[in-house]
């Protein structure tokens, strides 16, 4: 393509007068950049002054977004072809031309195009262009190069290495102290500070060169380890320390300059400065200390300009109010600057000041008006407003969330600045609480439209005092006293029933008295819904304080706010405060209430979505769980609602959980769950004998809400539970891999097992006797057992295994080989660990016929072991990574019942099968003795273990979990649970898995929280694995009567390995002389001399 064809294309792109000239223009543009020579020709064109503006302005950016795009392949958004070295050469001698353009959209696209190409060059590929940018900032001649210089530093100042930025610091940081003290003083004569075009003056040449510099100071973070990085690091700061007063000068200049509507030009160098002001503070705490205090007279100045400016433009402005325009000469291309965005750097500001103990006491004497400026700066903005009004999930969200802005900064200033502080900084809030409530009473009299924000705020802040972690506003009865005051003060004017009534616009309940005048002042604000809302969630922070009969006016005003026609703003905070004061209140003082509360919250509820239903489900559980009585009168009232969405929202963990916990408290109560279980059961039986045809989680949903009313407390529901979904259940556990479904399935099979027992084989689908529901169970089992079944599928499968046997009395020998088959294939440690407790009891049971059994049978061994066709006893294939599970055991019991199982094996040790039997022991060692090197394990395919006698390796569990359970006592004793540290050291001694796990779970598994029931089973992080569990199963009987539970595992493993001692000590010896050194020495302590 010649030059004079690429500028018609221009042209003919640029011209809006044909649209398919103009589009056929564009796609020979399109075409042409797979050409080689067209990006030099963009730079040539982008150059020529002769050439109209925006032509020249184009071919800049066809320019920039080529380079991004074809400049390096394998980079992100490559497109081929890949630009030749030659144009690349072309392009780099031309472009730094163009950041001495006069027009500063042509600087702009010069230095973009310059940035993407460095980020893919570096020093290497474009050596010398950050002399030249940096020589064109220092000699400060053409003050279009410096502009354009500055702009392109500043784009590629983020890219820069950690090696380049303190060199870079070193020899810029005069230069930009320079630029910043020469354009800012122009700035404050009222001048435009050259550099510039008219209009911002130099304003982009100040907040670039402040931005470039917080940039470089920001490299002075030590990310690298290492002598030579901090070298570096240690070079740059003493290089930068004799700047660092003069810097803070020039900042506090910045500071100073006019913060209104009118200099918006200059909020853009006020960010930067406070950014740049932060980090040297940051790494320069003792240089700053002395000149603090001028450059923070110039931040307070500004701060409590920025009040008033964000008072006139976001609080009584309308949106959009509060933007600064992007200048074409600014830092970067994000378009208009937020004044919230200022704001929230300044609180940023404050934050690292009030958590310094060395600047902490500057601020003390500004607390008063420190906090009061944070109340003001609380007040929500028309955009905020508007959106929350009529989107309550948008003030779920916010609030729940940590949004950015000067409300939730302010609050976090507040919070820090008490905790921190202490007393004097509680005290000067809850003082600044009541100045502004007295401000916008004033306010409000006057006639101010918009007097309920501040009022708004003051309460907020008071709330979230309230809800301060360490409780200090409780604590302190001063403050205690004014927050109860101010509770009387809403509760006599916004919460009284007819200032409720009047929001709601019921003429009735307002009435003609005395109290709507002191309440709303003429009418109700348009959003006195809000105002009524932040009320009630103030009751709801001032609970823990409240007397008596304010809660019982709280309570009055909630139930007013959930059953009246209000804003759902208003409905909002009256469920935030229903959820607080319900577990507060009386009983008779709550069940009056609670019809009517019942009606308000499922009317809110049928109209609600994401946030507000799970605020909604939320209030309904509570409700439940501290009153049965109410909600049995109105189960199928509830029930329904609730149901149906939990149903629409399963996918949904917030909902679906909230959900899930109504229905969970009304199963809990004896006279709610017939009449649920009678709705619900059809319902969630369609679902699960038709999964497919399901949306995502709804089965898994329904199988978890069935084992919800599969009540132990209520048999004959889990019976009808059984009768219904059983078969669909065994169905679904036959075709699944999802192993979500499948762990559902199993948990509910497992419920009706644990609490029917025997009687559960009465309980099949209609039409099956107790040998079709036998047969049905096994089938189940025998499915979670299959190898070729995904071993997400099979976690349960060791808790349905125990229920199995625990429930039929016996187990059939097909089940117990199925599982030796399932351990012969090589499952995950979770799997194996699971089928633990089934094999403990059948040991406990009878010792000899497991071996017998087993040894009896044959099942498909481990790949590489076995005899002929691949098949091996089941006790040699199952036994080596049943000793492998045993320290992974879940639970306190199932790990102490391990333990005696271990310990009755050993009594069989002379069994002909079993003596002999070798399995795995420790790692072999290096020659010399020394540890076996992770590079050396690599080259010989793997650690190299020696082989051990079964019994010996069984004494080598006993003493991983001894060892184990007496870790977990120190740390106990050290006021530490097990999970409250974490070994990392894969080298630790013992190197092998019985070390490693010991160190998860073992004997000290009742810091784990135990398994599925604390008996037995290996169901263990159920909650991770489900996405929306069912209540936990609670212990059987036969756990809590089981001897062993009152037995320390220290008395446990000295009974097993006693008579083994005292019968073989030279096996003993041997086995220990194999173990890891800390778990020998806590068998020969406990066995003793």
């Amino acid at each position: 393509m010649d030059p004079q064809q690429l500028l018609q294309l221009l042209s003919a792109s640029l011209d809006g007068s044909d649209p398919v000239a103009r589009r056929a223009a564009e796609e020979q543009l399109q075409a042409a950049a797979r050409a080689p020579g067209f990006a030099p020709l963009l730079a040539h064109a982008a150059l020529e002054g002769s050439l109209p503006l925006p032509l020249r302005q184009l071919a800049a950016v066809l320019l920039k977004n080529t380079c991004a795009k074809r400049w390096q392949e394998g980079e992100r958004g490559f497109e081929p072809p890949q630009l030749s070295d030659a144009d690349k050469a072309r392009v780099r001698d031309q472009l730094p031309a163009g950041l001495a353009a006069p027009q500063s959209k042509l600087r702009t696209a010069a230095g973009a195009a310059i940035a993407a190409i460095y980020n893919f060059d570096g020093d290497s590929g474009w050596p010398g262009l950050i002399e030249l940018l940096v020589a064109a900032v220092r000699q400060r001649g053409d003050p279009n190069l410096v502009a354009g210089a500055l702009r392109c530093l500043c784009l590629m100042a983020q890219d820069l290495d950690e090696e380049r930025k303190p060199a870079l610091l070193a020899d810029l940081s005069g230069a930009l102290h320079g630029i910043v003290g020469a354009e800012a003083g122009g700035l404050a004569a009222g001048g435009g500070g050259g550099g510039g075009e008219a209009g911002a003056g130099g304003a982009p040449l100040v907040r670039m060169a402040l931005r470039i510099m917080a940039e470089l100071v920001a490299g002075l973070e030590l990310v690298e380890a290492g002598a030579d990085a901090r070298r570096r690091q240690r070079a740059a700061r003493d290089a930068m320390a004799p700047l660092v007063g003069p810097w803070v000068d020039v900042i506090g200049g910045v500071l100073a300059l006019p913060f209104d509507g009118a200099a918006r030009h200059l909020w853009g160098c006020k960010l930067e400065a406070l950014r740049l002001l932060q980090l040297l503070i940051k790494f320069f705490p003792k240089h700053m200390e002395g000149a603090m205090p001028g450059v923070m007279a110039a931040a307070w100045r500004m701060m409590a300009a920025g009040a008033q400016l964000h008072q006139e433009l976001s609080v009584e402005g309308e949106d959009g109010d509060d933007e600064a325009p992007a200048g074409d000469d600014g830092p970067d291309e994000e378009g208009p600057l937020r004044l919230e965005t200022v704001i929230s750097q300044m609180f940023e500001l404050l934050l690292t000041l009030s958590g310094s103990p060395r600047y902490q006491r500057l601020l003390v004497p500004a607390l008063p008006d420190l906090a009061a400026l944070c109340v003001s700066y609380s007040q929500m903005s028309a955009a905020q407003e508007e959106a929350w009004a009529g989107d309550p999930n948008a003030l779920i969200a916010d609030e729940e969330s940590e949004f950015v802005g000067p409300r939730p900064s302010a609050e976090l200033l507040i919070d820090q600045l008490v905790e921190e502080m202490g007393a004097p900084a509680l005290e000067a809030a809850v003082a600044a609480v009541k100045r502004r409530l007295a401000e916008a009473d004033e306010a409000a009299a006057r006639g101010a439209p918009k007097w309920y924000r501040l009022r708004e705020a003051a309460l907020l802040v008071l709330g979230n005092l309230l809800a301060a972690a360490d409780g200090a506003p409780a604590r302190d009865a001063r403050a205690r006293a004014e927050a109860c005051a101010v509770l009387d003060s809403v509760l006599q004017r916004e919460l009284r029933p007819d200032a409720i009534a009047a929001v709601g616009g019921d003429d009735e309940g307002a009435g003609d008295g005395p109290f709507l005048p002191s309440a709303w002042p003429s009418s109700p604000p348009p959003c006195a819904g809000l105002l009524v809302g932040r009320a009630l969630w103030l009751g709801a922070k001032a609970q823990p304080i409240a007397s008596e009969a304010q809660k019982q006016a709280l309570l009055q005003a909630a139930a007013l706010g959930v059953a009246g026609p209000l804003p759902v703003a208003a409905k909002v905070g009256a469920c935030r405060a229903l959820a607080e004061l319900a577990p507060a209140l009386p009983k008779p003082s709550l069940q009056p209430a609670l019809p009517g509360i019942y009606s308000g919250l499922l009317a809110l509820l049928r109209e609600s979505t994401e946030e507000t239903a799970h605020l909604v489900l939320g209030t309904l559980a509570a409700l439940v769980q501290v009153d049965t009585e109410v909600a049995a009168q109105h189960v199928m009232q509830l029930a329904g609602p609730v149901l149906e969405v939990w149903s629409a929202n399963v996918a949904d963990p917030l909902v679906s959980d909230e959900g899930l916990d109504v229905l969970r408290a009304l199963a809990a109560c004896p006279r709610c769950l017939p009449q649920l279980a009678q709705h619900a059961i059809p319902l969630l039986t369609q679902v699960i004998q038709q999964p497919r045809a399901q949306p995502p989680m709804l089965v898994e949903g329904s199988l978890n809400l069935l084992e919800v009313l599969a009540q132990p407390h209520a048999p004959e529901v889990a019976a009808a539970v059984a009768r219904a979904a059983l078969g669909p259940c065994a169905a679904l556990l036959a075709a699944t891999d999802d192993p979500s479904e499948a762990a559902a399935a199993t948990a509910l099979v497992v419920r009706l097992l644990r609490t029917g027992g025997a009687n559960v084989l009465q309980w099949g689908p209609p039409g099956n006797g107790p040998d079709a529901v036998r047969a049905l169970l096994l089938s189940c089992a025998l499915r979670l057992l299959s190898p070729q079944i995904p071993d997400g599928c099979s976690a349960a499968a060791g808790d349905l295994l125990l229920a199995l046997l625990r429930s039929l009395g016996a187990c059939p020998p097909e089940l117990v080989a199925a599982a030796a088959a399932k351990l012969a294939s090589g499952p995950s440690p979770r799997v194996a660990a699971g089928l633990v407790p089934f094999f403990s009891a059948l040991a406990l049971a009878d010792a000899r016929a497991l071996l017998d059994l087993l040894a009896s049978t044959s099942v498909d061994a481990p790949d590489g072991a076995g005899g002929p066709g691949g098949r091996a006893s089941a006790l040699a294939a199952a036994l080596p990574p049943l000793l492998e599970a045993a320290p992974d055991v879940a639970g306190g019991l199932a790990t102490r019942r391990a333990a005696a199982a271990l310990g009755a094996l050993l009594q069989q040790r002379a069994h002909p099968a079993l003596a002999a039997l070798s399995v795995r022991g420790a790692p072999l060692e290096a020659a010399g003795g020394a540890r076996v090197t992770r590079s050396a394990a690599r080259r010989q395919g793997g650690l190299q273990y020696a082989q051990v006698p079964a019994a010996a390796k069984m004494v080598h569990v006993l003493g991983a979990l001894l060892s184990a359970a007496e870790e977990d006592d120190a740390w106990a004793a050290a006021g530490l649970g097990a999970g409250d540290w974490d070994d990392d050291d894969d080298d630790s001694d013992g190197g092998g898995s019985e070390a490693s796990g010991a160190g998860r779970g073992g004997g000290g598994a009742d810091a784990l929280g135990g398994g599925l029931g604390g008996g037995g089973g290996a169901f263990e992080d159920e909650v991770l694995e489900r996405s929306a569990a069912g209540t936990p199963l609670p212990e059987d009987p036969e756990d809590a009567a089981d001897p062993l539970a009152a037995l320390p595992l220290r008395d446990v493993v000295r009974a097993a390995l006693s008579p083994v001692a005292a019968a073989e000590p030279a096996l003993v010896r041997a086995a220990l002389e194999g173990m890891p050194r800390a778990h020998a020495r806590a068998v020969a302590a406990l066995l003793g001399p």
